[in-house]
This record gives C-alpha cells, sequence and structure tokens, in this order.
C-alpha cells in the first residue's frame, strides 16, 4: 500500500511539473515593459492606435485614423507607415498611405523640415486636420492574392 501511494504521488508530482515546465515555456517565463528617454531622431516608443475601414478594393481611398498617445508632449517631424498582409502575392506595393494635407504628407514621406507637438494623451492626427487616407493602388496586375488578406499597418513615428 505505501509503494502504491509513493508511486502516486511521485507521478502526480512528475506531472504538475513537467505540466508547469511547459507552461512557462509555452507562455515566456516572464513579462514586463521598460521605457527609455527620448532624445532628438530617435524613434518614439508609445501606442498608436490604427483605424480604416474594411473591404479596401483595387482604386479605393478611405480614411485612415492614427491616434498618437505619448505620455508627454512629443514632436513628430516623420510617420512611416508600412502595409503588411502576410499573403504571398500580396505585399506592400499593393498598398498606399497619404494625406490631403501638404504638411501631413510630408511627414508621411519624410520629407518635411519642421516638427509638429503632439500633446501628452491620446491625440488623432484628424484634430491635425491630417486628412490620412489608405488604400489598395489599382496595379493593372492580378490581385486576388489581396482577396480576404488581412491588411496590417506598422507604425513609426519619429520626432
Amino acid at each position: 500500500m505505501k509503494r502504491r501511494t509513493l508511486i502516486a504521488t511521485a507521478t502526480t508530482l512528475l506531472v504538475v511539473a513537467f505540466t508547469a515546465m511547459a507552461y512557462f515555456f509555452v507562455a515566456g517565463l516572464g513579462e514586463g515593459e521598460g521605457s527609455a528617454k527620448l532624445g532628438k531622431g530617435s524613434p518614439a516608443n508609445y501606442p498608436v492606435k490604427v483605424q480604416f475601414a474594411d473591404g479596401l478594393t483595387p482604386g479605393q481611398m478611405e480614411p485612415l485614423h492614427l491616434t498618437l498617445e505619448p505620455t508627454a508632449a512629443t514632436d513628430v517631424k516623420s510617420i512611416t507607415v508600412t502595409p503588411s498582409t502576410g499573403v504571398a502575392g500580396c505585399g506592400a506595393s499593393n498598398f498606399k498611405v497619404t494625406s490631403k494635407n501638404g504638411f501631413w504628407k510630408s511627414v508621411l514621406e519624410g520629407t518635411q523640415s519642421t516638427t509638429t507637438a503632439i500633446p501628452a494623451g491620446a491625440t488623432d492626427l484628424e484634430s491635425f486636420a491630417a486628412a490620412l487616407e489608405v488604400g489598395m493602388i489599382e496595379t493593372g496586375a492580378d490581385q486576388t492574392a489581396c482577396e480576404s488578406a488581412t491588411l496590417t499597418l506598422h507604425v513609426t513615428v519619429t520626432p
């Protein structure tokens, strides 16, 4: 009887130990966040929310809302938006991000020589009349690979 209890207890402990190890290896050993003071020319490190309509089709432009959420007031000189879908045959060259506003268009193109101040907290760039747009370019080639793909916009803000 003692031997069965010992074997059952040892087996249970091993199962629990292996389950815990598997959990930590799959879920990660920990998580956290860090921060650092930004210097001139350093990419900003704060949340940016991106919103645009579903269902883009070739030749169609839709309003794009970028909401910057810096924890302290910051300057913006350049915003790089890199589209991706993760679908073969539906690369970034199928998409375009631009602005109807000359200042914000130059910010997106990286040619703006001055900066604009963004206050701390959540700021939708529409409050600056940014008139940002995202669209799918009509390439003249077969774009069926893009049908039902999920478009992700990766945004980098540089002061």
